[in-house]
């Protein structure tokens, strides 16, 4: 299968559209989500 795999953490405050979708998931119910520009 994977013969090679790397993992990286890339703090919040470096990614930030990230973090404003994984707060969103959490604050506002499931569904299809269609981003136009990132939040």
């Amino acid at each position: 299968m994977f013969k090679q795999w790397k993992i990286q953490h890339f703090p919040r405050e470096e990614n930030s559209i990230a973090d404003s979708l994984a707060k969103s998931v959490r604050t506002k119910s499931l569904g299809l989500r269609l981003f136009e520009d990132p939040p």
